[in-house]
């Protein structure tokens, strides 16, 4: 990833993420800079249906995804965005 200067994994998922075909069991954030401005990125991964590893992501859509790359952000800001991944009827919330 262009610019990456910096990369972080919870084993925690703000909600319990479950799918038929996936099950999140953390998420990792990366962050990097385009110039002037500072970028975040947030990934779940975890176990497909089958038994293999994999993520889903780039999730982008949260209110920091943006920030000036000269100001320091809080690493939890990064963190909780791809519920809206596991939305629908095979999702279950914590």
């Amino acid at each position: 990833m262009p610019g990456l200067t910096g990369a972080y994994v919870s084993g925690y998922c703000e909600s319990s993420a479950v799918r038929s075909d996936f099950t999140a069991l953390g998420e990792f954030a990366v962050a990097r800079t385009d110039g002037e401005t500072a970028k975040g990125y947030n990934y779940a991964f975890g176990v497909s249906a089958d038994g293999g590893v994999c993520y889903a992501g780039p999730f982008k859509d949260f209110p920091d995804h943006h920030w000036s790359s000269s100001e320091p952000i809080r690493i939890e800001k990064l963190f909780g965005h791809s519920a809206h991944y596991y939305g629908g009827s095979n999702s279950t919330r914590g």
